[in-house]
């Protein structure tokens, strides 16, 4: 979002346009830089600045609008002001236009109406008293707290005004002082838990300029600096004095993040950022030299050199359909099919049906998000569009979100929604789990609860006492608790698939693929079955954590206690069969410096092709230390067709057999006798055989 000030007296000097034709100067460059909207403003809210009336306010506006409407028709606008009869007044001459209010409805509250009776988005801004007295009002016993419970309000009160689009502003520089904007910037990621778009408004700001001892003026290498920061932060939309000038003053690649910002995730925008189509226009038109692309790929080839690059690596590619179906080959892989009872799955693609999607997770873009979990991806197929693929046009496929992230949202109309739609159907597929947001799989912030939030747990059991075919596809990164196990037929953890996830997890449902994915970690069946908590341990004094499970976590944690989980460490099914055989280990004797080879024959005894992850634990049946019951020491991935038999085999050595003791700070194998036990999970151990270590 590029400023366009038609003011005379705002703080930066370079974003006004007082005239038609600084307008249009500045609104072309914006748009053929990158800008995604243009921020039109007619009152300047640096505390110093002249107040004007509503009327002179608007004859700004409208002499900006007019020049951008003309030279860039296709470009959305946002208007920047508090007052309503300035936002009907642009709204209604020149057509939809985003309503940007510092005040987010407080001095003038018919401007929600006025969002609400023309279905415009709304930017609500943080912000206390006016920008007269706002330098006044810096005190806070919680900053960032009492923000969210600022938005929280304010979130509530659109929504029931009719407000349906809403953007958050935490209103960097406005009734805050510099340590208060550092200090909000940190903790920026926490506004994400509400759901809603953050836009950051902090370009060439006074925290910059006062931080740095300089002037707006030469304050853009700050924010450039900041802007980045802004967005690992989670902000979905940049407001901007400068676009092209980052380009010219340092930047060399760019973070993936939402450029638009006023959805939910429902959409993907690859081409949009700046080091996309929009600076690939401006190379075109010769305003930017070929040169300077030159010397920024120099810069971090020069890194990449400098790190870990082989100089001889052979030259690749870059997005290409063929990394697309690797990728989809990696999520069908990971996708663990965790129960199946009568065999509801797989879904036959040509038998025709009414099939009943529900959750939002079927929708939202999870490549999407702030931090290091975010990719900037060429597309991405949800869930919702996988099963539409493979699905239609045999079956009917229907959609009904059924809960929402969104805090505002009427979630029981939603469940109510999702419950009648569910008893017209032949099949639920619900698609739920948890998503990137604040206190779900995110950086920064623990979940805080083991179970699926915003309602889903009530959700899915109403959607299975109202139809018995019912599969639950869970997104997650993360285990969770399932009080409704028992009542849903069949259950899939999809994890989170990247670009073809929705096409990924759509091949197995249909059967195209045979899931073989196990977990790799166990699910417990609450949250008091994990150590942590067990032991008192978690959070500690909020300085500490002592970790007093050592090595007792997981399924060595769930053996020694004895507790059963939800499922297993190592645990997933397929659609055929798998028989173990006999298990042996050869010699049954291993020396000191020897090796001992594990056998065991593992026949597919079902319909169909499949893979089965063989896993051998081994037990220490007499240790000087506390040991686990069994460890995991290797795991074999074997594809049988339909009555086919592998002999599997695994060797081990010394190494599988030792631990580390402290006290003599070392590797220790103990001779004595040791049980090899071979399974399809922690759980489900199939065979086992002994043997023994001798001493040196």
């Amino acid at each position: 979002m590029t400023i366009i000030n038609a003011t005379p007296d705002s703080f930066y000097e370079g974003s006004r346009t007082p005239r038609a034709d600084d307008v249009a100067r500045r609104a072309e460059r914006a748009v053929a830089d990158g800008a995604a909207i243009l921020d039109v403003g007619g009152y300047s809210s640096r505390p110093s600045a002249d107040d004007v009336t509503p009327d002179e306010e608007l004859r700004r506006v409208t002499l900006a609008l007019e020049t951008i409407r003309r030279r860039c028709p296709d470009t959305p606008v946002s208007i920047d002001t508090f007052r309503s009869e300035v936002a009907e007044g642009a709204i209604e001459r020149f057509g939809p236009c985003i309503v940007n209010d510092i005040t987010a409805g407080t001095a003038d509250p018919a401007i929600a109406a006025v969002a609400a009776r023309h279905g415009v988005p709304l930017i609500a801004m943080h912000m206390r008293g006016t920008p007269q007295t706002m330098q006044t009002m810096t005190r806070y016993d919680d900053l960032t707290g009492e923000v969210l419970a600022y938005f929280v309000e304010k979130i509530g009160w659109l929504r029931g005004e009719g407000v349906t689009q809403i953007v958050l502003d935490p209103g960097f520089g406005f009734s805050k002082t510099v340590e208060q904007n550092f200090r909000l910037l940190g903790e920026m990621h926490r506004l994400g838990e509400l759901g809603y778009p953050v836009l950051a408004g902090i370009s060439r700001k006074s925290m910059i300029y006062k931080t740095l001892d300089t002037t707006p003026d030469d304050a853009l290498a700050g924010t450039t600096a900041l802007h980045w920061e802004c967005l690992r932060q989670g902000a979905s939309i940049l407001r901007v004095h400068d676009t092209r000038e980052a380009a010219l003053n340092g930047l060399d690649m760019e973070m993936g993040s939402w450029t638009n910002g006023l959805t939910l995730s429902w959409s993907n925008a690859y081409n949009e950022y700046f080091l996309a189509d929009p600076f690939l226009e401006l190379l075109r038109s010769k305003e930017i030299d070929e040169e300077i692309v030159n010397d920024k790929a120099r810069r971090i080839l020069r890194l990449m050199f400098r790190t870990t690059m082989n100089p001889d690596r052979p030259y690749g590619s870059f997005a290409t359909k063929e990394h697309a179906l690797i990728g989809r080959k990696i999520a069908q892989e990971g996708i663990v099919l965790l129960k199946n009872q009568d065999n509801l799955l797989p879904l036959d693609p040509k038998q025709p049906r009414r099939i009943l999607v529900v959750g939002e997770n079927a929708k939202k873009m999870m490549t999407l998000g702030g931090g290091s979990s975010e990719l900037k991806v060429k597309y991405e197929i949800s869930p919702l569009q996988g099963i539409e693929n493979y699905f239609s046009p045999a079956s009917q496929v229907t959609y009904a979100e059924g809960y929402s992230s969104v805090p505002t949202q009427n979630r029981h109309a939603l469940l109510l929604e999702a419950v009648d739609a569910a008893r017209k159907a032949d099949v639920v597929i619900f698609v739920g789990g948890l998503n990137k947001n604040e206190n779900q799989d995110c950086e920064g912030a623990d979940r805080r609860s083991l179970n699926l939030p915003y309602g889903q747990d009530e959700l899915i059991g109403e959607l299975a006492r109202v139809n018995r075919n019912l599969v639950a596809v869970i997104i997650s990164g993360n285990a969770v608790a399932m009080p409704w196990v028992n009542e849903v037929p069949a259950i899939v953890e999809a994890w989170y698939g990247g670009t073809e996830a929705g096409n990924a997890i759509a091949s197995v449902l249909a059967g195209e693929v045979n899931p073989s994915g196990k977990l790799p970690f166990t699910f417990p069946v609450r949250l008091e079955d994990n150590p942590a908590i067990a032991l008192d341990a978690y959070l500690g004094d909020g300085k500490q954590v002592e970790y007093k499970e050592g090595i007792f976590v997981g399924y060595r944690w769930n053996d020694r206690e004895r507790i059963k989980p939800l499922f297993c460490f190592g645990h997933g099914l397929s659609y055929t069969t798998f028989e173990y055989g006999k298990v042996t280990a050869e010699g049954r004797q291993m020396g000191p410096d020897g090796t001992i080879t594990v056998s065991v024959p593992v026949k597919n005894t079902g319909s169909r092709a499949g893979a089965e992850i063989v896993q051998l634990y081994v037990s220490d049946l007499k240790s000087s230390l506390p040991r686990p019951v069994k460890e995991l020491k290797g795991f074999r991935k074997i594809t049988l067709q339909p009555g086919q038999e592998q002999m599997v085999s695994f060797t081990i050595d010394r190494k599988a057999l030792s631990f580390y003791d402290d006290t003599k700070q070392d590797w220790v194998a103990e001779p004595g006798t040791f049980e090899v036990l071979v399974g399809a999970s922690a759980c489900d151990i199939r065979g086992k055989a002994a043997f023994e270590l001798t001493a040196r």
